[in-house]
Parts: structure tokens; sequence; C-alpha cells
């Protein structure tokens, strides 16, 4: 194309115009052509780099869209693996507790609720067995009090039935004293009195 460009300027300085607008012609149709098929191959390279450009980012969506599949399948399998022993080392606990409680409402005081680390279930379980022993030591208070009330109110009662039966031979022995005693002096006062009748009788001879 220079030198057909260097031909026309040189044959335009000559004075031949229509053979400057003959070369003129086929500068203009070779540039068309040559800059067709540049442009044709510079457009099929674009479209190539596009195609590529989309077949990568296609490609990069998909590992995308598969990663995130895999990490969400990973975060779920991690949230129920840490659920389900969150839920264990909850509910362990709970039942162990609950199993005290029950045990403590039927009345078995030595229950005791097993107890291991420092959280919160650990203080818990703590805190309800020193509960469970102050009952239990309560109870036994309790207990060796009623049972030394019932020796003291069995050692009253015996010592009142012995009291009662004393007083009942007593009272016997004084019922017998003052039978004997009327019966003693009725013979006396008998006698006494028939002869004080005997004396009434009898009027004196003499007064003196």
């Amino acid at each position: 194309i220079d030198s057909l460009v260097d031909r026309m300027i040189k044959v335009k300085q000559s004075g031949s115009d229509e053979a400057a607008r003959q070369l003129h012609q086929l500068v203009e149709q070779r540039f068309e052509g040559e800059v067709a098929e540049t442009l044709a191959a510079a457009m099929a390279d674009e479209q190539r780099e596009v195609a590529e450009t989309d077949a990568e980012i296609a490609e990069l969506a998909a590992r995308r869209v598969a990663f995130l599949v895999v990490a969400g399948l990973a975060a779920l399998a991690i949230s129920l693996v840490t659920g389900l022993v969150f839920y264990r080392s909850i509910s362990r606990p709970m039942r162990r507790l609950l199993a005290g409680v029950r045990a403590i409402r039927t009345g078995d005081l030595q229950h005791r609720v097993a107890s291991g680390g420092a959280d919160e279930f650990a203080q818990l379980a703590s805190q309800f067995n020193e509960m469970a022993a102050t009952l239990e030591d309560r109870d036994r208070r309790l207990l060796d009090a009623r049972s030394s009330l019932e020796r003291q109110v069995s050692e009253r009662t015996a010592e009142l039935a012995g009291a009662n039966q004393r007083l009942n031979y007593l009272d016997r022995r004084r019922l017998q004293f003052l039978a004997e005693v009327s019966h003693e002096l009725r013979t006396p006062v008998t006698i006494l009195r028939g002869e004080a009748e005997v004396t009434l009788r009898v009027r004196p001879e003499s007064p003196q």
C-alpha cells in the first residue's frame, strides 16, 4: 500500500490525474480488503477470546456453585454434628437432674447426681447434691428427735403406769385401813353406848 501511495503521488505530480485516480481506487480497494481481513481476523480473535472467557466464566461459575454446594453441605453437616453434641451435652445432665428430682420426691434422700466439669450443669448438680445432703441430715435429725420423743413418751408412760399402780395400791390400802379402823372402833363404841344408855335409865338415889 505504501508503494502504491508513492506511485500515486508521483503520477499525480507528473500531471496524470486519471492514473492517479486509478491508483487511488486501487489503494482504497486493497486497503479495504486488507483492513476487512484484518478486522475479520481481529473479530474472530475477539470472538474466540470472548468464547474462551465465557467458557472460563461458566467454568468458574460452575466451580463456585459446586463450592457453595459443598460448603453448604459441609456447614449443614457441621451444624448437625454440633447440634447433636450440644443436645447430648444438655440432655444427659438434664436427665440426671430429673432422675435426682424423682428420687428425692419418692423419699430417696441418699440419691446423688453425678457431676463432672465446671459448666453450669455441674454447678447445678453440686447444688442439688448439697440440697439432698441437707435434706438427708434434716430428715435424720427429725427421725432421731422422733425416736427420742417416742422413747421419752414411752418412759413417761411407764412411769405414769407405775405411779397409777402405786396410787391404786395405796387407795386399796386406805380403804382397807378405814374398814379395819371402822370395824375396830364399832365394838367399843357400841359397848360404851350401851353402858351410857343403862346409866341414863337408872335414877340416882341421893343427890350428891
